[in-house]
């Protein structure tokens, strides 16, 4: 089941990586944020990064 579940968190990371290109062509930073947000989970819940603090946000500069 844990391996069916990395998987789905994979696919899932993906397809933001795909929309976080469209908002971003789209001139939409602060959808893109957000999906970056979402993808930092989908990875963590992969495993393919360590979890994150909660507190500390990355800043990417315009």
């Amino acid at each position: 089941m844990a391996e069916k579940s990395e998987s789905a968190a994979r696919e899932i990371s993906v397809a933001l990586t795909e929309l976080i290109g469209i908002a971003e062509s789209g001139g939409l930073p602060m959808l893109a944020y957000l999906l970056d947000m979402a993808r930092v989970e989908a990875r963590t819940q992969a495993g393919d990064t360590p979890p994150r603090a909660a507190n500390v946000l990355p800043f990417k500069p315009n």
